[in-house]
């Protein structure tokens, strides 16, 4: 089995990146010029982490998992596919609603903190734009680590509570396979891989969790093409999983 280091550096080219495997025989992890513990913002992968705010809320009873709240989660607006920023802003809403308290400290106290993301979380007040709402964030402006987000991503494959996530709701456009709630679905010749990925300006990260092997893959990178060329390596050559 190739090494994690040896299949990134030969994707990578000279993009530093940061790149963390966690599964059940634990974490491998190879940075080049991108620290696996430096927070960057994670674009899109955000909407994952706000999703899992929405069901640990419904699950402790605070919100409804109702048919419009699902819809919001799988991006269907009117039965039809329609991927949408506006809509997790309205579910960013939802959560600081329920929470009683601000997005962020919503995020942070329900998702973060229990899961022992420390270095994860939203910008300060000081670093957001004033004429944006903080609800506006739940779209894409948390910030993390290539190791907290493969950790996340294990979690999701070990708590019963978050099975729901994997649950295809509909199909996701030409984006992936199928849609989920919060993930993308797709299918690696039968192996289901739940993904999503974002990018702000010339920074870039996709995360991934493979229920089946359970594990999970984190990569932060520079612009979007090499970030989806290391992921496609790391999945091909590492997990022996291609996608058709």
């Amino acid at each position: 089995m190739s090494r994690l280091r040896d299949i990134v550096d030969a994707a990578r080219g000279d993009v530093p990146c940061a790149v963390v495997l966690a599964g059940p025989d634990g974490e491998e992890a190879w940075a080049a010029g991108e620290p696996v513990d430096e927070p960057q913002f994670i674009g899109s992968v955000t909407k994952v982490v706000v999703a899992t705010a929405v069901v640990r809320l419904a699950h402790l009873g605070y919100l409804d998992l109702d048919d419009r709240t699902r819809a919001l989660l799988a991006h269907r607006v009117g039965g039809s596919f329609a991927y949408s920023g506006a809509g997790y802003e309205e579910l960013g809403r939802l959560v600081a609603d329920a929470a009683t308290l601000p997005l962020p400290m919503a995020i942070h106290d329900h998702v973060l903190m229990p899961w022992s993301l420390v270095r994860s979380g939203f910008p300060t007040r000081a670093l957001r734009p004033p004429e944006l709402p903080e609800t506006a964030f739940a779209a894409g402006g948390l910030r993390s680590t290539a190791r907290e987000l493969a950790r996340f991503g294990l979690r999701h494959l070990s708590d019963p509570i978050y099975a729901v996530m994997q649950e295809r709701q509909g199909d996701a456009g030409a984006l992936a396979d199928g849609m989920g709630l919060g993930w993308m679905i797709d299918d690696f010749d039968g192996t289901k891989v739940l993904r999503h990925g974002g990018h702000v300006a010339d920074r870039s990260a996709i995360l991934a969790a493979i229920p089946s092997l359970g594990t999970s893959l984190a990569v932060l990178c520079g612009p979007e093409r090499e970030a989806g060329v290391i992921w496609g390596a790391v999945m091909r050559e590492r997990l022996g999983l291609i996608q058709p």
